[in-house]
């Protein structure tokens, strides 16, 4: 029914909360000190809880330094969290025991509805 108030078809902006399933944290880094050999001692601290929507882009497995090793592009969606959080290339994604580390944080049409991450997973570490 085309121009039916309401409908979702052929606006990507729409938002359908039945497909954020995946209860997300997203997390800043803050730096404590260091350790005994001198490496930066990196805090998680989280600042977001949300719903969202996590679907696979791209996966591959990978032979390195003798051993194999798989990566995992993935996007987050998730409803638009409000003007004051903001959401960084720096930050991190937790879900469950996968650790993804944001690449592309994008305000879909700069409309303030959605938000997708594009995120790396690679052995369920970052």
């Amino acid at each position: 029914m085309a121009g039916q108030q309401g409908s979702t078809r052929g606006n990507p902006a729409a938002v359908r909360s039945g497909r954020f399933r995946h209860l997300i944290q997203l997390a800043s880094n803050v730096s404590s000190g260091q350790d005994s050999a001198g490496q930066p001692i990196n805090t998680w601290t989280p600042y977001l809880t949300i719903n969202a929507e996590i679907a696979q882009i791209y996966g591959q497995e990978q032979y390195q330094t003798a051993e194999f090793t798989s990566a995992a592009q993935v996007r987050i969606s998730f409803r638009w969290p409000g003007a004051g959080i903001t959401i960084s290339a720096s930050d991190r994604v937790f879900f469950g025991s996968h650790v993804y580390v944001i690449q592309v944080p994008d305000d879909l049409l700069l409309m303030n509805r959605l938000v997708n991450l594009i995120c790396l997973e690679i052995d369920g570490t970052a």
